[in-house]
């Protein structure tokens, strides 16, 4: 037997069972507007059931008990409950019309005229919802929704002005004007104001139609037809760019955790001006602002590696920073005079994948690095830095921690936070830093930032854990979840960083970029041959570092 509550469909009607007891089914049709039900002998019932005449079919009402209401809708729906909460308690009168007529009447009673009979209706009309959509408190709080269709006037609604008194009422060829105008000036990148593109429409509406200004739609009918046709999440879309909307409007519906599988998985690479003026190392002179390179891991948030140097953006500058981001950073560190456990910094290996932008790392010689190591490159699109915002986020970090130490040290300030407005003091006058000076203090930068505490964790990871990047570092790798692949060999790894450069070969030795190296082997002649003449060599290369070019 179905439960109370159930929707039936029987004899091509839907009806709800709303009670029953030892030998009645009490059942009210769902699209009846008045209170009155069926009653069903349970017998009788049962035998339409076992001819297959009844189902059981979903609920329609059931979205209806999963809503959030506010305060003001919660007490409508009290009051609606406590209106009919007497006729509910009565039971099985409330369900035989001529007993329901006498409660009404006794509960109308103290009411007189026509407000008796309004009482009476919204008792009828609340109790038809009650037993309509499920006999549960939530079905009597307010359920209103917004209207879609058109509004039909032969006068123009809304108060009246003096200025507007002749302005037509709404109707289809105004929306259409209006429409064509929203589409061409509103609804575009660039887009006008509402009031100057009703101010267009307006014009070319009165020379077509050949009407006053006062007989004309108004700015008010305008503003409300747009701001209702066209939403705001389509106004957004429409009115950015492409790129603009892909990085900073779109919705975020994933994280870093979607790609990145573990430590190691995926670097990205970045690289900036940094807003600082140096010297030189006799600091006699000003040498100009440096570069910073940053190698960050996505799953951890780790600054894995990084280079400063005066050298524009490129595949060396690159090359340099992966490397660094792949090799020991206890014995870098001890280079520069500062000792660090290798726990404090444990990126060393060659990563899985790196990401960087559509620039330096495109080259044919960045496939050195794929042939030799396996590593993917991939590359973001143009224009969208956010397809690798963790290393910008680093950037940020390494930055804003070293601003308050070289204030008045060679910082160059923008307005308000990073240029000076024109007449202040140039900042090269306060350089006191060379680039050493300056690369010791990105060192302990990295090693403070390493330890912060990210917002967003890997799922799954352990409460006890800290949710500090090292400390996340050190859990995966522990349970083997590292995807750092190590080299033993740092020459090797260094080679493949490299530029590779085509060379002339001869009796005077090799030749490229216009330096001549000697080999060690007097008898290297024998390794050429071009033709029948042993002179010159044949798609040979060679590794230079820029540099160090005194070994090639």
């Amino acid at each position: 037997m179905f439960p109370v509550n159930a929707v039936l469909r029987w004899k091509d009607a839907v009806y709800r069972l709303i009670h029953r007891d030892a030998d009645r089914l009490w059942l009210f049709p769902i699209e009846s507007r008045s209170p009155s039900c069926i009653a069903v002998g349970i017998g009788d019932f049962g035998r339409e059931m076992n001819a297959g005449t009844v189902a059981e079919i979903p609920d329609p009402f059931t979205a209806l008990k999963l809503r959030k209401m506010t305060d003001a809708e919660n007490r409508r729906g009290e009051e609606n409950l406590a209106l009919i909460q007497p006729l509910i308690e009565d039971g099985v009168r409330a369900f035989e019309s001529g007993c329901l007529k006498k409660l009404i009447s006794r509960l109308s009673a103290e009411f007189s005229g026509n407000e008796r009979l309004a009482y009476q209706r919204k008792l009828k009309r609340t109790l038809v919802l009650w037993w309509q959509r499920g006999q549960v408190p939530a079905v009597l709080m307010p359920d209103w929704a917004p209207k879609t269709n058109v509004r039909a006037y032969s006068v123009k609604p809304g108060r009246k002005s003096p200025q507007t008194e002749n302005a037509p009422a709404l109707n289809d060829e105004i929306r259409k004007a209006f429409d064509k105008v929203c589409r061409e000036r509103l609804m575009v990148p660039g887009h006008d104001s509402v009031k100057e593109a009703y101010t267009r429409f307006l014009h070319d509406w009165m020379k077509t139609r050949k009407v006053t200004e006062s007989q004309s739609p108004t700015l008010y009918q305008f503003r409300n037809y747009y701001y209702k046709t066209y939403p705001k999440a389509e106004r957004t879309r429409d009115q950015a760019t492409e790129d603009r909307f892909e990085k900073d409007l779109r919705p975020l519906t994933g994280s870093t955790y979607d790609i990145a599988r573990g430590p190691g998985h995926i670097y990205e690479i970045d690289a900036t001006m940094d807003n600082v003026q140096l010297l030189n190392d006799s600091r006699t002179e000003v040498v100009g602002r440096p570069y910073l390179y940053l190698v960050t891991d996505v799953f951890t948030g780790v600054i894995v590696g990084f280079d400063i140097s005066f050298e524009a953006p490129q595949l060396k500058t690159a090359g340099d920073a992966l490397f660094n981001a792949m090799t020991d950073k206890v014995a870098y560190c001890a280079r520069y005079g500062i000792t660090i456990p290798r726990k404090w910094w444990p990126a060393q290996g060659v990563p899985a994948t790196v990401t960087a932008d559509n620039a330096e790392l495109t080259s044919d010689q960045a496939l050195h690095l794929n042939r030799a190591y396996g590593v993917s490159v991939n590359f973001t699109k143009t224009r969208r830095a956010d397809q690798k915002g963790t290393v910008e986020s680093s950037i940020g970090m390494v930055q804003k921690s070293l601003r308050g130490l070289i204030r008045h040290r060679g910082l160059v300030l923008k307005d308000g936070a990073l240029l000076r407005k024109a007449g202040d003091m140039d900042s090269r006058g306060d350089a006191v830093l060379t680039l050493d000076d300056y690369r010791l203090l990105v060192i302990r930068a990295i090693l403070i930032i390493n330890r912060r505490r990210r917002n967003n964790v890997p799922p799954g990871l352990p409460a006890s854990i800290p949710a500090r990047c090292l400390d996340i570092w050190h859990h995966y790798e522990s349970r083997g979840h590292s995807m750092l692949r190590r080299e033993n060999d740092p020459n090797l790894l260094r080679l493949s960083l490299l530029k590779h450069y085509n060379l002339t070969c001869s009796a005077k030795g090799m030749c490229v970029e216009g330096i001549r190296y000697l080999p060690e082997d007097p008898d290297y002649l024998r390794y050429f041959t071009r033709g029948s003449s042993p002179q010159y060599s044949d798609k040979w290369q060679i590794v230079l570092d820029p540099s160090d070019i005194t070994h090639a």
